[in-house]
């Protein structure tokens, strides 16, 4: 049996605003009205790398938009 790690990856607010090339404000009022899941840890937010190609792929958007989550990167090392 192969071992399938899942994507477990995090996001700030920040992070994530970076990568869509959009505001840490639009992050955050994405959250506030529920188009965006986040988990709040200690009053600070976290997105998934799941909700992200949930995002995405809404946008319609192809999976390869997505940056590679840390396991893909360590797996593409190990292929080579």
């Amino acid at each position: 049996m192969k071992f399938e790690p899942q994507p477990r990856y995090f996001y700030t607010p920040s992070e994530l605003a970076e990568l869509l090339r959009v505001s840490e404000a639009t992050i955050r009022r994405m959250i506030r009205r529920g188009e965006i899941e986040a988990v709040s840890i200690c009053r600070q937010y976290r997105i998934s790398h799941i909700e992200l190609s949930r995002l995405l792929g809404n946008a319609g958007l192809p999976e390869e938009a997505l940056p590679p989550t840390p396991w893909q990167q360590l797996e593409s090392l190990f292929k080579q």
